[in-house]
């Protein structure tokens, strides 16, 4: 307990002492601190580049510099001199940066791309963070996730909320655009810092001065410098005790403040390229240990001036003592102090490297460094002011939901121990004699299977050597006695028994393992059972099914709220309490570690000292934060679990003596007859008040828990707690659904191989103890009462009827049908539950609008109205041309009204007013390359059809030309257009055209800019020809949005020329609603749903395992696979779908729709996902006959397709044959003439509408007026007249077969019905049907059918045979005993 406690109180006090968690470091240093004037070379331009700008240094001691002459920011893990990774991608001469305590780096990049960018932790891209219309030349997070930037050429600095999305900022210190030096105003401001109060502090670099903004104040103050002149600063800085650091970019030189005033702290000799020198410094910043990071511009490289002296103490003293300390990981120990009084503090020596920390040390006590690792600090005011509700939801409600379950719990948990109560106890058996002297205990254990107790009467009889007892009963008038296993019918498992004998103390097992049951393994209902031997008792699956049942039940913490051992003094409700006191302590230390612990991960590739194993590494970090966390989840919760299991109960009386002295009051109870038994040395156990002690420490670690995790989940924003709850709960469920299980059962199989003892019976334990010869169940009441139940029954024993083996057999048949019609009760609700889901499911996914708007769309874009610009009607180039010039172009741009206003906040929206254009649209065209004519007689040059291997992809001039024209201007869209873009930077796919398969690249233009730019533009390609004897291919996308009925439609339209000349165009209007879930009820559906489809493969999995290959051989065994492949396919193609979502959302959102998104991926997964819901939804009605096959005419009908399954097989490889040889026949000679015919797919359809007589006979006439008579004619006599006859004979066939051998299945109808008839009260049984249900019994017990008459007779004549020679053997006996 002592252990217990300070565990706990110094993880509180660990965590309450954490404040002020920010991602920058604030040393603390003393008015005489010192550093180095020689400063280190940290980096050189080959690591950072030319001019480095931007250093940022984090409390972890990573190093971020902005390389601005390679677009990328360097950084180094945690003091290591070899950068561990680069960030780049996007990034145009980034400067300032800033990075958040949760590892989040924002990076200027507003150069030439106007934005701040940010990289989340452990990304490789980044997304917009804020919009600007200058370069910062200083960015700054607060401790209210306000993003500051200083826009240098706008002379202000301004700030926006990064928990919103909006791109709006505002201004807090200067006036936009207006350069000044006044008290509100600014002249090009550069490096700014946010303390905690709010306050603002700005570098104004051409007033030469430090602004000081208090929180809210557009009015600064300047900072005195006292007789430091500055000039031109470009860096402001705070340490822990709110004294100001400067960069003094003019005079090549930093200053510092303190208590005595400013003073210049490093290079103070001038500029220059020495080691004491820097020569325009621009930003600097402090690590850990209060050493300074300083960005030596034009000398191209990082310098570290090292911290030599900070001491508080002005006490002097005459020893110094040096040490050379090697350190690990290239961590220095920076200034250490020590507690001596009148001691100077330890300091780091000038000898100090990147390998080894020299210390100066004035005393000669021992100092040391040790490697725990602590919970990141908290910051206590940023908790406070963002302690709302709707900002940490996720935090909130787990900690609301985690709490309700657990008062769920703790009340199902009482409720079943009390019923466990009710379940001990001991019970003298009613049919005792008062004159019985010798007593036994019987123990029977039915184990703990589905049905395994019963509510009948079950009789039993004892035999011994000499003798054995009458028939006697279990029972007992107040309570059921075999109720261990749930189960209300007759049938029940008996596990096994033992008989104790009360006078000697021995104990006999008797094993059974089997069922007593008439529809259960052999059918039996009467066993003998033998007493087992050693090697029964030590046999392994009866072992292993104690064992492992009883270390399942009790030692896993989870389960054994479900299923502890009833006999168990450690209560449901105290292992529920233990189970939650664990669950909290393991999260509120995985969310103290969780940042540390991924900061460990990241860096221990990277780390010198890690332990390095093949491709794995682990670094002392991660052995300490791993101790840790066990140490602080474990020691609790096993101290809480044995403080609970040794508690003693407050009431110790042993029913058995009780039963005994009720049965026999004289009888002297006292061991004085009794054999002494060696007492084994009893536990340490505690009094029964210790159980509130218990109770109450198990409140307070939880309310300490849930405290800190909601404090350290508001720090953590919503999102980021989110991914930690992820992997909280997936560890959680892992552990105790797989790795506690797994490694319970195997400990328990272990000790059965090889630990085995057959004395050694915990579960006998629990119910008999040998320590004490009659106690057995010490904590619970005894539920008999004395005053109106007489123990001793005077009624003599009855004889007991026996069921013959037909009486048996009787009640196995009804016994079977009862099963079997309960199964298919549960058959049809479970499934009548199922298709409901899915129908729900399938048509609530369905948009009842689609049909309408991409009917408008079709009419409008492709303007079939008019014939002059129908595009479907497109049969030339020009007019192509015409119709992109004159209809579409127009169309795609808010035009005026009809009445001839100006259509306001229309911005981006079709002329239609009702359709958005998300981005642009664009026309990409595909090209093939020139190849030499076959035949070059006529034309050297030709262009062939459209495949991956000739397709064009080089960059051309405007004209397809490769030289460059001077003389003429384009624009770069026109450029562009000549120019081949890959289909990865333009986030298309492959696309299946009528003629072709075609790749996602080509030459694209995006229509852009205003209306008039575009028809100019448009005007222009069609003068080079944009469009020419080698396209192959134009492709119109674009992506629309009516917010009317929130549809996205994904619109291509295809334009195919081929090189026989001739233009054949397509279009494809795809609606998609990303909405997942409209309502809580569709929700609930896909809940539910998946929950089923988990049930239908658990039920499958087993008939597999049961009928193996024969499974695939059953009809519905392939329905089913159907509906459970088709239901798994959806759920991924949903996440797959939903991911996709995610990713427009996101590009939406970050753009305004401002930017071109392409749907062709979405559109793809969209009708994967509608193909599979629609075959889950057509084998879930397939599935409906199966239900209702006691049906005479669905039955009929299945049985007509069993038995022409193997005709129709052969049939179908006859008619196929024929079928292959006409579409050759067709196909071949009517390829040229008839537009039916004009592919092998196409003329397939022809043929199968021949079959149908559903063709224009005319049509085949015509294109040839000899051959198309005798084929059609041929056609229709061999596969109409001939074929189908054939189907149908077979149909008829196998149809008479089935009729005549079909199955009476109307028993089981009628015995449902009988039975619900009885059970509602609709219809009674009369005097007929009883007597009739008796004669049945009768004659399943008298009546055998004639056949048996010759067996029946032959036994009967052997009988007498016998008889007469047993009577002639006895009668030679007597005669020669001369009687």
């Amino acid at each position: 307990m002592t252990l217990f406690v300070f565990v706990n109180v110094w993880l509180l006090l660990s965590i309450i002492g954490q404040i002020l968690g920010i991602s920058y470091n604030l040393p603390t240093f003393c008015a005489n601190a010192t550093w180095n004037q020689t400063a280190l070379t940290f980096a050189t331009s080959a690591l950072v580049g030319t001019y480095p700008l931007g250093i940022f240094i984090d409390t972890n001691n990573t190093i971020y510099v902005a390389d601005r002459s390679d677009n990328r920011i360097v950084i180094w893990l945690k003091g290591s001199t070899t950068p561990a990774r680069n960030i780049s991608g996007g990034l145009n001469g980034p400067y300032p940066l800033f990075v958040t305590d949760n590892d989040d780096v924002y990076v200027d990049n507003s150069y030439a791309n106007y934005r701040i960018d940010k990289w989340a932790w452990n990304t490789t891209n980044s997304v917009p963070a804020m919009y600007v219309c200058s370069q910062c030349y200083g960015i700054f997070v607060d401790i209210n996730n306000m993003l500051y930037c200083s826009m240098y050429a706008y002379h202000q600095v301004i700030y926006k909320s990064l928990t919103q999305n909006l791109n709006v900022w505002t201004t807090v210190a200067g006036v936009s655009n207006t350069a000044g030096s006044t008290s509100t105003t600014l002249n090009n401001p550069c490096a700014i810092f946010v303390d905690n109060n709010l306050n603002l502090y700005v570098a104004d670099y051409a007033n030469s001065r430090i602004q000081k903004f208090a929180s809210g104040q557009l009015n600064g103050t300047t900072i005195s410098t006292g007789a430091i002149a500055l000039y031109h600063p470009t860096g402001v800085i705070l340490d822990g005790g709110g004294y100001v650091f400067i960069v003094d970019n003019g005079n090549h030189r930093l200053i510092g403040s303190g208590p005595n005033g400013f003073r210049c702290i490093a290079a103070c000799s001038g500029y220059g390229s020495s080691s004491s020198q820097l020569y325009y410094p621009q930003s600097m910043s402090f690590d850990s240990y209060g050493n300074i990071f300083v960005t030596d511009q034009y000398n191209n490289r990082i310098q570290k001036f090292l911290l030599l002296t900070n001491s508080c103490n002005e006490t002097t003293t005459t020893t110094t003592t040096v040490a050379t300390v090697t350190l690990m990981n290239n961590n220095q120990l920076g200034s250490l102090t020590t507690t001596a009084p009148g001691i100077s503090s330890t300091t780091v020596g000038s000898l100090t490297n990147h390998y080894e920390t020299e210390c100066l040390s004035t005393h000669l006590t021992t100092f040391a460094s040790g490697f725990i690792v602590l919970p990141a600090p908290i910051n206590w005011s940023y908790v406070f002011a963002n302690a709302d509700f709707m900002k940490n939801k996720t935090v909130y409600l787990t900690m609301i939901f985690t709490s309700i379950i657990y008062i769920i719990l703790m009340i199902f948990a009482r409720f079943k121990d009390k019923k466990d109560f009710e379940k001990l106890g001991v019970t003298p058996l009613a049919d005792n004699n008062k004159s019985d002297h010798y007593y036994y205990q019987i123990l029977v254990f039915t184990g703990q299977r589905t049905n395994a107790g019963t509510d009948s009467k079950v009789y039993f009889v004892l035999s011994g050597e000499n003798d054995q007892t009458q028939i006697r009963l279990f029972s007992d008038p107040h309570r059921k006695i075999f109720q261990r296993g749930e189960g209300s019918s007759a049938s029940w498992f008996l596990k096994y028994v033992i008989v104790r004998d009360l006078q000697t103390l021995d104990k006999f097992y008797f094993i059974s393992q089997q069922w007593f049951a008439v529809e259960k393994d052999d059918g039996r209902i009467e066993r003998t059972l033998p007493v087992a031997s050693e090697a029964e008792k030590q046999d392994f699956s009866y072992v292993l099914s104690k064992k492992g049942y009883h270390s399942v039940s009790d030692g896993h913490l989870w389960f054994s709220i479900f299923s502890r051992p009833p006999s168990n003094r450690f209560t449901r409700v105290q292992r529920c309490t233990c189970c939650f006191v664990l669950f909290f302590t393991s999260m509120l230390i995985n969310i103290m570690y969780y940042d540390l612990s991924n900061e460990a991960d990241a860096s221990s590739e990277t780390h010198s000292g890690a332990l390095s194993i093949g491709p794995f590494y682990i670094a002392p970090q991660q052995i300490g934060i791993g101790i840790m966390v066990e140490l602080f989840t474990l020691i609790p919760s096993l101290l809480i679990v044995q403080f609970f299991r040794r508690i003693r109960p407050r009431q110790q009386v042993s029913r058995l003596r009780e039963a005994l002295y009720m049965m026999k009051p004289s009888r002297k109870t006292s061991s004085e007859d009794i054999p002494a038994i060696k007492k084994k040395k009893s536990s340490i156990t505690f009094p029964w008040w210790c159980l509130f002690i218990a109770y109450g420490l198990s409140m307070i670690i939880i309310v300490i828990s849930i405290f800190f995790i909601i404090v350290r989940g508001i720090e953590f924003g919503d999102v980021k707690t989110q991914q930690w709850l992820t992997s909280v709960l997936t560890g959680f469920f892992s552990s105790v659904i797989f790795t506690q299980p797994i490694k319970i059962i195997c400990l328990a199989i272990f000790f059965i191989c090889f630990c085995r003892n057959s004395k050694d019976d915990k579960e006998t334990s629990e119910y008999i103890n040998d320590d004490d010869e009659f106690n057995i169940s010490s904590d619970e009441e005894y539920l008999h009462s004395l005053e109106y139940h007489s123990l001793f029954s005077s009624q003599s024993r009855k004889s007991i009827n026996r069921l013959n083996e037909n009486e048996i057999a009787f009640a196995r048949n009804q016994r079977l049908k009862e099963i079997q019609m309960w199964a298919l009760i549960r058959e049809f609700l479970i499934y009548f539950i199922f298709a409901t889901l899915v129908f729900l499911i399938n048509y609530s996914n369905r948009e009842q609008n689609s049909f309408f708007q991409v009917n408008h769309l079709r009419a409008y874009l492709l303007n079939q109205r008019q014939t002059t610009v129908d595009y479907t009607k497109i049969n030339t180039i020009d007019e192509y041309w015409y119709w992109l010039e004159n209809s579409f172009v127009s169309n795609i741009r808010a035009q005026q009204w009809y009445n001839g206003d100006i259509p306001q906040y229309l911005n981006g929206f079709l002329n239609d007013k009702s359709s958005r254009l998300i981005g642009w649209a664009t026309i990409r065209q595909l090209r093939v390359k020139s190849e030499s004519c076959s035949d070059q007689r006529v034309i050297l040059i030709c262009e062939d059809s459209y495949s991956f291997s000739n397709e064009e992809t080089e960059l051309f001039q405007p004209g397809w030309t490769n030289q460059t024209i001077e003389d003429e201007i384009y624009s770069s869209s026109v450029i562009k257009a000549f120019n081949y873009t890959t289909s990865d930077e333009l986030d298309t796919y492959s696309y299946i055209g009528e003629f072709g398969t075609y790749r996602g690249g080509g030459y694209v233009y995006e229509f852009r800019g205003r209306l008039s730019d575009m028809k100019t533009n448009l005007s222009k390609l069609h003068q080079l020809d944009w469009i020419d004897e080698k396209t192959r291919a134009v492709f119109i996308q674009l992506t629309l949005y009516n917010p009317n009925v929130q549809l996205l439609i994904a619109v291509t339209l295809l334009a195919e020329f081929l090189p026989t000349g001739g233009v054949y165009t397509t279009a494809r209007f795809e609606p998609i609603n990303f909405y997942t879930f409209t309502s809580i009820l569709q929700l609930v559906c896909t809940i539910l749903y998946i929950f089923f489809i988990i049930y239908f493969i658990i039920i499958e999995i087993r008939l597999l395992f049961e009928l193996r290959l024969k499974y695939f051989y059953q009809f519905w065994s392939i329905i089913q696979l159907g509906i459970i492949g088709c239901s798994l396919g959806s759920i991924g193609v949903y996440f797959w779908r939903f991911q996709e979502t995610n990713r427009i959302s996101q590009l939406f959102e970050q753009t305004n729709g401002y930017i071109y998104i392409n749907l062709q991926l979405a559109v793809y997964v969209n009708d994967i996902l509608t193909f599979l819901l629609g075959y889950c939804c057509f084998f879930s009605t397939i599935k409906c006959f199966q239900l209702l096959r006691f049906n005479q005419q669905i039955s009929l009908f299945a049985e007509t397709l069993k038995y022409c399954a193997k005709a129709l097989i052969s049939f179908s490889i006859m008619f196929a044959v024929v079928f292959m040889s006409f579409l050759c026949l067709f196909y071949l000679l009517f390829v040229s003439k008839l537009s039916s015919c004009s592919s092998l797919l196409q003329t397939a359809q022809m043929l199968f509408k021949m079959t149908l007589i559903k063709c224009n006979a005319s049509e085949i006439t015509g294109a040839d007026a000899f051959l198309g008579p005798i084929c059609f004619i041929l056609f229709i006599f061999l596969v109409v007249f001939v074929c189908l006859s054939m189907f149908l004979s077979i149909i008829n066939d196998s149809f008479r077969h089935a009729k005549e051998n079909q199955k009476e299945n109307q028993v089981m109808l009628s015995f449902m019905l009988k039975k619900f008839l009885r059970w509602t009260g609709l219809k009674k049984l009369n005097q007929s049907e009883i007597q009739e249900e008796r004669d049945c019994r009768m004659r399943s017990q008298y009546f055998d059918p004639i056949e048996n008459f010759p067996d029946r007779m032959d036994q009967l004549l052997e009988a007498l045979n016998r008889i007469y020679i047993d009577q002639k053997i006895e009668l030679s006996r007597l005669e020669k005993a001369g009687l």
